[in-house]
């Protein structure tokens, strides 16, 4: 399974998260989140991958899969991404 970095962090910024608050949600340790968003490793594998949308799913409007699937496709759009954000600040409010 190979993510691609630039939606994690897209993502993550989405969420409004720091990297230290999905390394400590997410069980995967910060020098791994670190190198996903870089693209230094490009396959976390399963359970890495699932604990990381599991922490951004509750965070945005989506399921799991679809964080799974947008991780993975790499499709995501930019207005995708400002209304998620937008939507996330609502939620969080």
């Amino acid at each position: 399974m190979s993510m691609k970095p630039s939606v994690l962090k897209r993502l993550r910024k989405a969420a409004r998260l720091r990297q230290e608050d999905l390394a400590k949600r997410s069980g995967v340790s910060l020098s791994s989140i670190a190198k996903y968003e870089s693209g230094i490793v490009v396959n976390p594998g399963a359970e890495n991958m699932k604990a990381i949308a599991e922490v951004l799913a509750q965070f945005l409007p989506m399921t799991v899969n679809s964080v799974l699937s947008a991780l993975l496709s790499g499709e995501v759009s930019r207005s995708e991404l400002e209304r998620l954000e937008k939507r996330g600040l609502e939620v969080r409010g």
